[in-house]
């Protein structure tokens, strides 16, 4: 071969090394392909997947004797942000991870920040040794189970399509299209709550073809936190959003501690069908709910109920005082936690007179005490002498037992609750952790658009509420993510927004 030949050639290498590695770049900031993968593995940093946090709920990265590097998790939950070139509309998280040391059924669960609230997370399973261990007949199609305690059906759309009494049908990561009706249902005179609530809230309520959903809410912001408190009401049906109204802040954004003027929110959406609606109240603990006057006298509130008439409050509202109040609940587990130290105090479960009655002393503010109904389909009185207490749990909580209603599906827990509540089938979006090496590798899939973005960055968090009797290390994180790729003339309008 000639010299010029060679010359030749090497200059055609070296323009199109540069423009090999333009394209890279390019590609990697644009994503043309609409498809990108990235990975953590904990022996090397990642540009995308960042450390966990808090760094005092896990351990310093170790490499095992084959080579492996992971990080043991201490506490829960632990966080982590995915920082990305740009947004995506979905995208499946993969973890691998190591239990040496079970002496109880793993749940292990992932979770992207759906909100501006760092303790609204989208949660999904990763593993879930208890429906794991289910000795059922099952039908499996896609992400799908069907779990059958005799065989019945062949196929999951057979099953969806001739449904069993939904008083024997439990769900686990699933959202069952159905439509909870009363029988013979006819309304009454409404209700009024004079019990002042705390926060963000969501409520069920029940209405027939020619009733009015009418509630009006009497709020006041204690602005006792930095930053704007804005008040959104929304209603649903089924998951569709048919109303929503937004009170905006009070214009006082510091923490002084002073309250604004009373005001009010009515929803009064119109044409709607009967069955059963969602209310979901979007705001900071600074705003108070003083009142609800409502029409419909079916009334129950899920998962959260911020009980907040106590003395603690009165600098701000000049007319609250502590009162006791009593609350009717349904459910399998019952967590309550006191506000403040002067908020410390004994909660009664019922009357103290059966087996399942009980008294959970409230010793230290801040700290969570749960109480388990051995049988979750009986409503239980909680009675509290001085509020300020937040109430969770996985059911549903009332100021009357003659408000109490319960449109909601059973969700699944373990084996023994579905011979309690006489559950014949679980249905279920789940799968199976797989084992790799030693290693198990479990998915999730995420809508990115319902999840809270700052800027590029999503916050995603990894929950273990056994954290106690487990020992769980991680070793790699990894998300496939998708979005539509670009077209020749859609590059061109990216190109020139990043010149």
């Amino acid at each position: 071969m000639s010299l010029n030949k060679i010359h030749k050639i090497i200059r055609i290498i070296l323009i199109l090394i540069p423009i090999m590695v333009l394209g890279y770049l390019v590609d990697k900031e644009l994503v043309i392909s609409g498809k990108l993968i990235v990975k953590k593995d904990f022996g090397h940093g990642s540009p995308f997947i960042l450390d966990l946090l808090p760094w005092q709920r896990v351990a310093e990265i170790k490499k095992d004797d084959q080579g492996n590097y992971s990080q043991k998790i201490l506490d829960q939950p632990v966080y982590f942000d995915l920082n990305l070139p740009q947004r995506f509309d979905k995208g499946t998280a993969e973890i691998t991870y190591k239990n040496d040391s079970i002496d109880c059924p793993t749940l292990f669960q992932i979770g992207g920040q759906a909100t501006p609230n760092d303790w609204e997370y989208a949660m999904k399973p990763l593993e879930n040794q208890n429906l794991d261990q289910l000795d059922w007949p099952r039908v499996e199609e896609n992400d799908v189970v069907l779990y059958e305690r005799e065989k019945k059906f062949n196929t999951i759309d057979e099953f969806l399509n001739n449904l069993p009494d939904i008083s024997k049908i439990a769900v686990y990561n699933y959202k069952l299209d159905y439509d909870f009706k009363i029988p013979d249902y006819k309304p009454t005179k409404g209700l009024e709550i004079d019990n002042t609530i705390r926060g963000r809230h969501t409520i069920y309520t029940y209405i027939d073809g020619g009733e009015p959903l009418d509630f009006t809410f009497t709020v006041e912001d204690i602005n006792r936190h930095v930053g704007a408190d804005p008040a959104e009401i929304a209603v649903y049906k089924k998951d569709q959003r048919i109303y929503n109204t937004t009170l905006p802040d009070d214009g006082i954004t510091d923490e002084s501690g002073e309250s604004s003027e009373e005001r009010k929110i009515r929803l009064l959406p119109s044409n709607l069908t009967q069955g059963t609606y969602k209310i979901e109240i979007k705001a900071s603990d600074d705003i108070f709910i003083r009142n609800i006057k409502t029409k419909e006298h079916l009334l129950a509130f899920a998962g959260r109920l911020y009980l907040a008439d106590n003395d603690e409050y009165k600098d701000s509202l000049s007319d609250i005082r502590t009162k006791p109040t009593t609350v009717y609940a349904k459910g399998y587990k019952i967590i309550t936690s006191a506000a403040h130290q002067t908020s410390e105090q004994t909660i009664r479960i019922n009357n103290l007179t059966e087996p399942n009655d009980y008294e959970i002393e409230l010793a230290e503010a801040h700290q969570q005490y749960s109480y388990y109904n051995l049988n979750p389909r009986n409503i239980v009185s909680l009675y509290s002498p001085k509020n300020d207490i937040l109430i969770e749990g996985d059911g549903l909580f009332s100021f009357s037992k003659e408000s109490f209603f319960n449109p909601l599906l059973t969700t699944f827990r373990d084996e023994s609750e579905l011979e309690v509540l006489g559950i014949n089938y679980v249905i279920a979006d789940y799968q199976t952790p797989k084992t790799i090496d030693g290693w198990k590798v479990a998915t999730a899939d995420f809508d990115l658009g319902r999840l809270y973005w700052r800027e590029n960055t999503l916050r995603f968090a990894l929950s273990i509420p056994d954290i106690e009797c487990q020992d769980k290390k991680i070793k790699g994180i990894k998300f496939v993510l998708e979005k539509e790729p670009l077209t020749w003339g859609k590059l061109w309008e990216k190109i020139k927004e990043k010149l």
